[in-house]
């Protein structure tokens, strides 16, 4: 139940200019509450609600840079709010938080249009509200965030991780071609060590940037509680009421923006005079004035019993002096100056949050903000099914339950919100995937109330939808060992992963000219081992095994305890003499040493000597002529040394 309409107004010193989280929102609001005591306390005003109060404080821009980045410290002016709420029967709905820049010597100009839409008798303007002349709305958190989160991808440690990452891909792309052990050890201990060492090393501090953005920022309807109090940052974009030049005065000399009398001495502030218009020849006027000036702006002195004669007359004679100085037309050039540089402060900007006292917060739908995952970047959190958790940051979602629309579809179910360790701005939830969820996918999440009181309502209370697209990279795969037993061979390693976009494959080599061989992988493979029977019907001979995602070919170390050894029963069949070689002809003339497997050699002559041999393929091989090579000679075939057939030479 809505029972009032509050306006808070604050006069706040606005321009600061803007710059990591865990998940633990209490934290954050601690790094901020001591953020604002390295910054200027400002006077705040709640000017219509009695039971809600405000404090203000203007954060500085290295506190900024620090806390947010720097991508939000050089476009927002960031101030911190504390926000008070002494009502015992109401919350306090916040709805907006915008600046005024109407009474600014450097903003406003005009007031613009002049309307009053809660006065007009025209019907159409009783269908409408509009916004005020010179008023600036703060930047909702989403929008800081989404900024942040666009400028992180492009920082230069993210940029080093994914060059890096590349560079590993391509090397295991092409592990095959290097027979050296070495090489291949090398490669793998690069991707699955040093690049994830650097990551850790240098940590990407936007994660918890974003973090804390997500839980101070400022957000449309945010809830203080009953006599509770909470902190908002608020984010002014500078470029909305700063120059280009006046922006480079604030960031050389942001204490002017302060304490604007300061422009007044000191010859380091001459070149901001003259941009400013301040002339030379009018300096000792305004130096000469601005006791006086400021000497109005107090406030009366109360009569006290304890206040000397003394005090008094000095106190008559400066006022009367000063009264007399400043009727003078004499001084009427520089008391417009004066006016005009206390104008400049931008303590003349005034901050609003605007908003609703309401009883039953349970009836307001709940409202996302995000979803936020561990480990959902990794290819691994979604690729392979199974249990996954995340959080969900809201605002209205006390008691509600989370559900994905899409479930059914993608195979997602057990889908539970885990009340006991949510809080009002976060719901903690799980689900079970039963196969890969492809990157791309967008999973659409819904809060939904059911009201406390059945008497009002039984009408469940559904949220807006929120898009969530699933995002990872996918790099080739490594392979670390492989072993043979018993024709079962088992592949060792990392990043298996069978997905629509890189179909897992694995096929087998030859260190021969056979063709490669396609494995069929039964189901239930997991991510880092792979197994399978050796093929029946196999070509003897060394294999290599392979593994592919989608066009992504990785190798297995290239020696011989890493291959596959289909063994060889060799069979000479026929040989020619030639002028200048014998040409060999028979069966499975394939040497297997390179693999555990016996070598093959030759012998040839009345004595058997033995002849250097080239394997041209499985069934011809090319030896050496001894001299006097005649027909009628025999050749024979050894095995690991031993003979395993013969024939005569032709």
């Amino acid at each position: 139940m809505r029972l009032s309409r509050a306006l808070l107004a604050l006069i706040v010193l606005l321009p600061a200019f803007p710059q990591t989280h865990t998940t633990d929102e209490e934290k954050n609001k601690t790094l901020v509450a001591a953020a604002a005591k390295q910054g200027v306390e400002l006077p705040a005003k709640a000017t219509v609600h009695d039971s809600v109060g405000v404090t203000a404080v203007l954060l500085t821009q290295p506190t900024v840079r620090r806390l947010f980045g720097r991508e939000i410290s050089d476009t927002y002016a960031v101030v911190q709010l504390t926000i008070s709420n002494t009502s015992g029967d109401a919350a306090f709905v916040i709805h907006s938080a915008y600046i005024d820049t109407s009474q600014w010597a450097l903003g406003g100009g005009t007031r613009g249009f002049s309307f009053d839409n809660t006065t007009s008798n025209y019907p159409r303007e009783q269908a409408r509200a509009g916004s005020w002349p010179n008023q600036i709305a703060s930047v909702e958190s989403r929008i800081a965030r989404g900024q942040l989160l666009d400028a992180q991808q492009w920082s230069a440690r993210n940029w080093t991780i994914r060059l890096l990452t590349i560079a590993g891909s391509l090397a295991s792309g092409y592990s095959f071609a290097f027979k050296e052990a070495g090489i291949a050890k090398g490669i793998a201990a690069f991707n699955g060590d040093f690049v994830p060492g650097v990551a850790l090393a240098w940590p990407d501090g936007a994660v918890a940037q974003q973090n804390r953005i997500s839980d101070v920022g400022y957000q449309t309807n945010k809830i203080v509680g009953k006599q509770s109090s909470d902190i908002i940052v608020c984010f002014f974009p500078i470029d909305m009421f700063l120059s280009a030049p006046i922006r480079q005065i604030f960031l050389k000399s942001p204490g002017l923006f302060q304490s604007p009398y300061q422009i007044l001495f000191t010859d380091a502030n001459k070149k901001i005079r003259k941009d400013l218009g301040i002339a030379d020849e009018l300096l000792p006027a305004l130096r000469k004035l601005h006791p006086c000036y400021s000497k109005m702006f107090e406030p009366p002195a109360s009569a006290s019993k304890t206040e000397s004669g003394l005090l008094d007359s000095a106190q008559t004679v400066i006022q009367n002096g000063c009264k007399a100085m400043l009727a003078d037309s004499a001084n009427a050039e520089a008391l417009v100056g004066l006016d005009y540089i206390g104008r400049f402060g931008i303590q003349n900007i005034r901050v609003y949050v605007d908003g609703i006292m309401t009883v039953d917060i349970d009836t307001v739908p709940a409202s996302i903000d995000q979803v936020v995952f561990d480990d959902a970047t990794k290819p691994e959190f979604w690729a392979v099914p199974g249990d996954k958790k995340g959080t969900l940051q809201c605002r209205f979602c006390t008691n509600g339950k989370v559900s994905i629309l899409e479930a059914d579809k993608l195979g997602i179910t057990n889908v539970a919100t885990a009340a006991d360790a949510s809080s009002p701005n976060t719901l903690q939830f799980s689900f079970t995937t039963s196969k890969p969820i492809e990157s791309g996918q967008s999973l659409t999440f819904v809060v939904t109330k059911t009201p406390a009181d059945p008497k009002k309502s039984t009408q469940e209370i559904k949220s807006a939808p929120f898009v969530y697209t699933v995002a990872y990279v996918e790099a080739a795969a490594s392979v670390t060992n492989v072993a043979v037993a018993d024709k079962k061979v088992t592949v060792t390693g990392s990043g298996f992963l069978d997905t629509k976009a890189n179909l897992l494959a694995v096929l087998l080599h030859s260190d021969g000219k056979d063709a490669d061989v396609p494995i069929t992988l039964a189901a239930g493979q997991t991510t880092d081992k792979l197994t399978f029977d050796i093929p029946a019907g196999l070509a003897p001979g060394c294999w290599n095994v392979h593994v592919k995602l989608g066009s992504m070919e990785t190798a297995a170390p290239n020696k011989a305890g890493q291959k596959i050894l289909s063994e060889a029963a060799p069979k000479l069949t026929a040989a020619t003499l030639g002028a200048s070689a014998i040409t060999v002809k028979g069966e499975q003339l394939v040497d297997t040493s390179g693999c555990g497997g016996k070598a093959l050699t030759f012998k040839a002559g009345p004595n058997l000597v033995d002849v250097s041999a080239k394997l041209d393929s499985p069934t011809e091989a090319t030896l050496s002529l001894p001299a006097g090579a005649a027909k009628g000679w025999t050749v024979q075939l050894l095995q690991g040394g031993t003979k395993v057939s013969e024939t005569k030479l032709q």
